[in-house]
């Protein structure tokens, strides 16, 4: 008999376990229900706002405008504007808000091209490689190559690849008519250079050279005299046609230079300057090119740009290309960004080491054109036509207007210019969401849950209890 009440009693036990946790699993899927349908609902009410948005001929989600001005909009069949500064630190960072509207709120459908510099290799197929070896007492390596027909445009870039770490290696390309190399034209005769400096690496490996049709090349590269014990090897090369189109840019604009500041860097004492736009202080610009004006000597040191935005963590720009540039007696130190960096503020950091520090002037910067091509329909609109922008709820408008136009427009747009900025009058701002008008609510779900879940666990202890009394 004893027995059987002892089954019971586990029994019951296990069966008010199972219950509990059930209850328990419920519970938390409540509160995990609860948390992940109040976004979905804020999308969804996200996604009506964009709707009612796009109906509004008073364009109220739309924060600024700046209104178009130019020629009679009979000038061209299609005209276009060079998008200014002072739009990016306002409109969504991918543009997706900018609204041409008349008057009377009537939408012109626009597309949008960057002309920004394009860069294009296409590889050049390496037949055969022949006649690898070392020449010991001019100590360099070479190796042959027999190229596939590089076309009319032929070749103009070299990517050589050889081990070790900070080197400067002199590199000599070769080219003859036949696979004799019986009377080789040196056409390139430059260095490859790589090594590491404050943790990153300096890695010139790809070089570039006048166009040329020969299809037998000869490689030579050289051992470092100071780095290079042993002859280096070639790991690999590669050959390619480079089609570069230039960009086209906005003028260079003044920013605003904060004064130096003393730092100290990982390898040294060093400099600090803060940058940022000088029309509209803080704004978010994307970043492409700057120049930074100096009357002292050029020099050669640790150059950095940072993004350093206020209270977020400052960050590297890695790949820039930096050079000097001279105007008469004021030098320029240019930094070409890899691609564009959105940002607010950006921090010039330069090591001195025990050198005087640059006395860096001023600083001006540059972007690829964003252009705006529309075609407007001049009787059906009313009144003047304005660039709204400041919606961050407005997606991309998607205008097919945007797939019809030619690559090739000719003749070309005629170009119209933006006034100043201005504040929308109209503008509304959006009503709060739920989590924003209650956001206690998520809390008192969450406390339900819990005070039900130790309820449970409350109602299982007496349960045990109650178990464990039982003669």
């Amino acid at each position: 008999m004893a027995e059987v009440t002892g089954e019971n009693r586990a029994r019951n036990a296990r069966k008010a376990s199972k219950v509990g946790s059930r209850l328990a699993l419920l519970c938390h899927a409540y509160a995990a229900l609860f948390v992940l349908l109040m976004p979905m609902a804020a999308a969804a009410q996200d996604e009506d706002r964009a709707a009612a948005n796009e109906a509004d001929p008073s364009l109220s989600g739309w924060q600024f405008f700046q209104t178009i001005e130019g020629r009679d909009l009979r000038a061209a069949r299609y005209l276009a504007i060079d998008l200014p500064p002072e739009v990016f630190g306002r409109a969504r960072s991918d543009l997706s808000d900018l609204r041409i509207a008349d008057a009377a709120g009537m939408r012109v459908p626009y597309a949008r091209r960057e002309l920004r510099p394009r860069h294009q290799r296409d590889p050049v197929r390496i037949v055969r490689q022949f006649d690898e070896g070392k020449n010991e007492a001019k100590r360099y390596v070479q190796v042959n190559l027999e190229l596939a027909d590089p076309g009319p445009q032929g070749h103009n870039d070299i990517e050589v690849r050889t081990r070790g770490m900070n080197f400067r290696r002199r590199v000599q390309v070769l080219a003859a008519n036949d696979a004799t190399f019986d009377d080789p034209v040196v056409f390139l005769d430059t260095f490859l250079v790589r090594y590491e400096i404050e943790g990153r690496v300096l890695d010139l490996k790809s070089l570039q050279y006048p166009a040329q049709r020969s299809r037998f090349l000869q490689v030579r590269v050289y051992a470092d005299a100071q780095a290079d014990k042993d002859i280096p090897t070639i790991e690999a090369v590669q050959i390619r046609r480079l089609i570069s189109t230039p960009g086209v840019y906005t003028p260079w604009t003044p920013a605003q230079l904060e004064p130096r500041q003393d730092i100290r860097t990982e390898s040294g004492p060093g400099s600090g300057w803060f940058i940022t736009t000088a029309q509209f202080p803080g704004e978010p610009l994307p970043w492409a090119q700057l120049r930074f004006r100096t009357r002292d000597a050029e020099v050669e040191r640790p150059f950095r740009l940072q993004i350093a935005d206020p209270d977020q963590p400052r960050q590297d720009i890695d790949g820039i290309d930096w050079r000097w540039q001279r105007d008469q007696d004021v030098r320029y130190l240019v930094a070409d960004l890899p691609h564009d960096f959105f940002a607010g503020r950006l921090r010039l950091v330069i090591t001195d080491y025990a050198n005087p520090p640059l006395n860096i002037e001023a600083v001006e910067f540059r972007i690829p054109v964003r252009q705006i091509i529309f075609m407007p329909e001049e009787k059906k609109l009313h009144g003047p036509l304005r660039l709204y922008y400041g919606n961050p709820s407005a997606g991309a408008p998607n205008y097919d207007f945007q797939n019809r136009l030619p690559a090739d427009i000719k003749p070309p747009p005629a170009a119209f210019t933006l006034g100043k900025r201005e504040s929308n009058p109209a503008y509304q701002p959006p009503p709060p969401t739920l989590h924003e008008r209650m956001p206690w609510l998520i809390y008192v779900a969450l406390a339900i849950a819990s005070l039900a879940l130790l309820a449970i666990l409350a109602g299982l202890a007496r349960t045990a209890l109650r178990e464990q009394e039982l003669p």
